[in-house]
């Protein structure tokens, strides 16, 4: 997993440097981390292709904010994750503009930023597997699962919305069900198959999802959808932290002892 640390404070790098490198000791995956001293810096090396799972971006920097940074991010990366790291509680409603993933306020806790890594770590898990194979009139191509946001039934075919569009074959949802399963996947009602990850929040009578898209949700289906999202945003949270606390435990008891 590749970590991005843009702040023009160099000592709130070293912090999230530091637990970032403890956290990395206990996964299986490598994590690589570059820092930057600025948005600019950081947008040239994305300019030039420079890709990043996750990024914190401190909201007020000299020059480029991250904020501003976040939406040029954005422009051309819908999947990176954005941590805004800022002073001020004020900036959280922002975030809406540019889907981010969380919020540190400063000064940083190392909880909170093992709880992002943790969620971070989970979805990263989820994007690598799989492919949706699709043929229409168009031709046959690819479609990554992890870039599907949400599956519409249109008579007797299918749409898939996409970060990158709107694709149509021939089918029913139905036909997905095996491929396409829970908790990853969960209907809001009978014709509207969700990817799970890209929501942004449930109501009673919609879901928000991360590309403002407002989906009608059926009472039948809540507490189905509600459950799939705790188990892919909540439960990994819980899990991996508890896990990660408890070989600390072990750790000091250990050294404790001796």
């Amino acid at each position: 997993m590749r970590i991005a640390l843009c702040d023009d404070e160099q000592m709130h790098s070293v912090i999230l440097q530091r637990i970032i490198q403890q956290w990395s000791a206990n996964q299986e995956e490598v994590i690589k981390t570059r820092v930057y001293q600025s948005a600019e810096a950081f947008l040239k090396d994305f300019e030039h292709g420079a890709k990043f799972d996750i990024s914190f971006l401190d909201i007020q920097m000299g020059g480029m904010s991250g904020v501003d940074l976040a939406k040029l991010i954005r422009q051309r990366d819908m999947n990176m994750l954005i941590v805004f790291v800022t002073n001020f509680r004020d900036y959280v409603f922002v975030g809406y503009e540019v889907a981010a993933f969380r919020y540190l306020i400063k000064p940083i806790k190392e909880k909170k930023v093992l709880e992002a890594l943790c969620a971070a770590s989970e979805i990263y898990r989820r994007r690598r597997v799989g492919y949706l194979s699709v043929k229409n009139e168009n031709g046959a191509y690819k479609i990554a699962k992890s870039d599907i946001l949400y599956f519409e039934t249109d008579n007797h075919y299918i749409n898939v919305h996409a970060m990158d569009g709107v694709h149509r074959f021939r089918g029913k949802l139905s036909q997905l069900d095996d491929e396409f399963s829970k908790p990853a996947f969960a209907k809001c009602n009978r014709g509207l198959l969700v990817n799970v990850e890209h929501i942004s929040s449930i109501h009673k009578t919609r879901v928000m999802m991360i590309n403002k898209a407002e989906l009608s949700l059926s009472r039948n289906y809540w507490e189905e959808i509600s459950r799939c999202y705790m188990a892919v945003h909540v439960d990994p949270i819980v899990e991996s932290s508890t896990a990660l606390l408890a070989k600390r435990r072990n750790r000091d008891d250990g050294a404790t002892s001796e």
